[in-house]
């Protein structure tokens, strides 16, 4: 069993617009529990060089390891890191008629879009991770990977993708042993409502069962309440 983490950073947040500036992944045996190799690939720097066989090399090895990986991990990958890929594979002739993107459409675990579908709220990595108590330990921010990428710091920049991937392995042993929270919050007829969801997974990383937790604050926030608490089986 092979799972790949991947995670980019781009020169902004449009596809139309913008490109990946590096690209950070871990090969990951989850029936091991151990890093098979880790490696951020330098996309921005070799299209300003000119490198073009540095490109179709790195192009070749990254379509290499979303084929043969049994899982694919991005978190908001669905939405964002992985249109970008395929859009940047889809520029060489010899990604243009690939299987690929067929092929790995099941792979896909995306915590993101995990809570989007079960809670109807978006979540952030960071916010997903202390609702986890998951320690982020982090050099910066996506805003400030942009500016280094303009500056061509490469090192702060491949360092800090990598991180982020290293924080995402965290989230999915996290995920695998002891299940994940997620929460929401609504207003009702003023009323805001809390609503925390511990989520397991079964061996093929699917939800399987959750426990909810409604809590529900007034107005001001100032009285907090437990009013229920139910098993759900989804």
């Amino acid at each position: 069993m092979s799972m790949l983490i991947i995670d980019i950073e781009t020169t902004g947040l449009k596809l139309s617009n913008h490109r990946i500036t590096v690209i950070g992944t871990i090969c990951y045996n989850p029936e091991t529990k151990k890093i098979e190799k880790d490696k951020v690939f330098n996309v921005i720097k070799n299209e300003i060089d000119g490198n073009v066989d540095n490109i179709i090399d790195i192009k070749q090895k990254l379509g290499k390891l979303l084929l043969d990986s049994t899982s694919i991990v991005a978190f908001n990958g669905i939405n964002f890191d992985m249109p970008f890929i395929f859009k940047w594979l889809k520029e060489s002739p010899c990604f243009a008629n690939n299987d690929l993107y067929s092929s790995i459409d099941t792979k896909y675990i995306d915590f993101c879009a995990i809570s989007k579908k079960y809670t109807n709220c978006y979540i952030s990595l960071n916010n997903i991770c202390l609702l986890n108590h998951i320690n982020v330990s982090k050099s910066s921010n996506g805003a400030q990977a942009v500016i280094w990428a303009k500056e061509q710091n490469w090192e702060a920049l491949s360092e800090y993708c990598l991180q982020d991937v290293y924080v995402l392995l965290e989230l999915t042993q996290h995920a695998i042993e002891n299940g994940l929270y997620f929460s929401k919050t609504r207003i009702i007829n003023d009323i805001m409502t809390s609503e925390t969801m511990l989520m397991y997974f079964d061996s093929s990383f699917q939800p399987i069962h959750a426990f909810e937790t409604l809590l529900i604050m007034s107005k001001s926030c100032t009285d907090i309440f437990k009013v229920n608490h139910d098993k759900i089986f989804i």
